[in-house]
Parts: C-alpha cells; sequence; structure tokens
C-alpha cells in the first residue's frame, strides 16, 4: 500500500549531474553513456522511508536556460512537492547559477514545495566548491544539504527530501480532493 505520492523535479545547470544523480536512485547506473535530457525526463520510483511506502514522480529537467527551454521546464514546477536543487562540486558557477534558478521557483513553484541542495562529487575533478561553502549557501536559502559522489549511493538526498515533505499535503493528494 502506497502511504504517499509525491511530485520531484530536480533542477540546476547543464552537466551538473542531475540525471546521474536520477540513475543512481532509481538504479539505473549501468548506462555506458549519459545522454543530455532535452526537456524533461519523466520516471516514477517506489521508496520505502521509515516504515512508509512512497512513491515518487520524478521530473529530471534540462539545465537549458533559453526562454523556449524554460517554458517547458517550469510549468513542471507548480504543482511538485519537493526539488532537488544540483551543484557540481567541481564548478563553482554552478553554485553561483542557483540563484537564478532559485528565482524561478520562487517565481513558478508551490512556496510549500520543499528544496534541498544536492552536491555532486564527480571522480578525478579539482573541487571548487566546499562542502562548507554548499552548506552555508543552502542554510541562507533556507535548504539543508547532502552530498553525494557520482555513480554512489543516492538514496540520502531522495530519503531527506521525502522525510521533509511527509508532513506538508502533497499536490497529488490535494488534486484527488478537488483542492488544486
Amino acid at each position: 500500500m502506497i502511504d504517499a505520492v509525491f511530485k520531484v523535479a530536480i533542477v540546476g545547470n547543464q552537466g551538473v549531474g542531475k540525471t546521474s544523480l536520477l540513475a543512481a536512485f532509481t538504479n539505473e547506473q549501468n548506462r555506458s553513456i549519459v545522454v543530455p535530457t532535452v526537456g524533461v525526463d519523466f520516471k516514477m520510483h517506489t521508496s520505502s522511508v521509515d516504515g512508509r511506502m512512497v512513491k515518487l514522480h520524478l521530473w529530471d529537467t534540462s539545465g537549458d536556460t533559453r526562454p523556449c527551454s524554460l517554458m517547458i521546464t517550469t510549468s513542471y514546477y507548480r504543482a511538485a512537492d519537493g526539488f532537488l536543487l544540483v551543484v557540481d562540486t567541481s564548478n563553482l558557477q554552478s553554485l553561483h547559477d542557483l540563484e537564478g534558478w532559485l528565482l524561478r521557483l520562487d517565481q513558478f513553484a508551490p512556496s510549500r514545495a520543499v528544496r534541498l541542495l544536492v552536491g555532486v562529487v564527480k571522480h578525478g575533478r579539482e573541487r571548487e566548491v566546499s562542502s562548507s561553502a554548499a552548506r552555508a549557501f543552502a542554510a541562507e536559502h533556507g535548504m539543508a544539504y547532502e552530498e553525494v559522489g557520482e555513480g554512489g549511493d543516492a538514496r540520502a538526498p531522495f530519503t531527506a527530501l521525502i522525510r521533509s515533505m511527509w508532513d506538508r499535503p502533497s499536490a497529488l493528494a490535494r488534486a484527488a480532493k478537488g483542492e488544486v
């Protein structure tokens, strides 16, 4: 039995590791080549967290910031229960660019949606964003921070996001009751 259904959007610049993070979480990381996301990719995943079953509708968005792409991807923000904002720890610009992603979320996402910052540590690359800098950025914007090694176990950020969403009414549950 499913206890909750949550819609989660994964956002951030192109190439920061959004698709790889999702593939690691959904156990689809056996792809030798990761193809860049065009528009939005959708996956469903069921997990048990703290003894409760949750179905996640996962929207892996393109990091493309051209107006036509943003028009498509921001439409997925409107009913989201949570957001994973992804930063590449080997790319300082990806952290700075999160300000723009946060502005888009402020404009298009529900105010009740939970936000969590995820740092993807890419193997063999020099680190430009320290854990302390990412934590400070997250705290400044009212978010928690989780870090994941590229291709490693990606459950921690998703589990943290699910726990944060439990107490907030799901957009899908509200829709079923005719409240949306």
